[in-house]
């Protein structure tokens, strides 16, 4: 499993430094109540629309470079897009 910061993993940081440690690192303990798990699909039904609308978004295959050289990969990447 990548250890790396997503965003996900970054806004589970945010709310709650001791949820990132136990999805990281003890994944079986973690529990989905009903409510978490129709957040999950509202959030992949969006994606999907997003996919349809935009096309699948690309993928940047460079190293952290860095804010200011990271940032301008991504904006020549949308510009070619």
């Amino acid at each position: 499993m990548t250890k790396g910061l997503s965003k996900s993993r970054y806004t589970a940081l945010c709310q709650c430094p001791k949820n990132l440690w136990l999805k990281m690192y003890k994944p079986d303990e973690a529990t989905v109540d009903a409510g978490v798990e129709a957040r999950f699909e509202s959030g992949n039904e969006v994606g999907d629309l997003a996919m349809g609308l935009f096309g699948p978004p690309p993928l940047l295959r460079t190293r952290y470079l860095g804010n200011g050289k990271s940032l301008g990969e991504t904006e020549r990447s949308n510009e070619v897009n």
